[in-house]
């Protein structure tokens, strides 16, 4: 499909027009063919969607472009999710301490047997200690362990009107 580009005179990033309004993903797939794709590949292999693609719907791609196509969706679910704000309930008393804990369990993949994820805590004590509430975070299986940040927000985001005096886990508040 021919479309227009434009880019500015000093060149860089590109600009399509039927891209941004069409909310086309990775360049050739609307948002329809990804939900199916991400459906599928949520309960198949990368080699089954595909197989099951060009049998059903006599569309053959390839595993990368599944994955590819995943791993967009997920980009932009995740920059979806860092526009919402956590709304706090309230809390029977001020907050006194922050705890963060960050750990790896594993979590069985199909195909692929078991794989690190990373997980995370961040919870909120009285000053007798005691917990009033914790707000939990994970992300998928990946190599590394480089890219868990508690979802790349800062400690204390969305905390409010919670001051604290002291943190625990090398958590500083703003």
């Amino acid at each position: 499909m021919s479309r227009h580009v434009y880019q500015s005179a000093v060149g860089g990033k590109t600009y399509c027009p039927l891209e941004v309004k069409a909310k086309l993903i990775s360049g050739t797939t609307t948002p329809m063919f990804a939900k199916m794709v991400g459906f599928k590949y949520a309960h198949m292999s990368a080699s089954l969607v595909c197989e099951d693609l060009k049998m059903s719907h006599g569309r053959p791609t390839s595993t990368k472009l599944i994955q590819r196509i995943s791993d967009q969706v997920s980009e932009l679910g995740i920059e979806a999710a860092h526009e919402l704000a956590y709304d706090l309930p309230q809390m029977p008393a001020p907050v006194h301490f922050i705890a963060l804990g960050v750990d790896g369990t594993t979590t069985p993949i199909r195909e692929q047997g078991y794989k690190e994820t990373m997980c995370g805590t961040l919870s909120l004590y009285n000053k007798e200690g005691q917990r009033m509430h914790t707000i939990y975070t994970a992300c998928a299986p990946q190599s590394g362990k480089g890219g868990f940040s508690m979802r790349g927000r800062p400690c204390g985001h969305g905390l409010g009107d919670h001051q604290t005096q002291e943190t625990i886990g090398g958590c500083s508040l703003y």
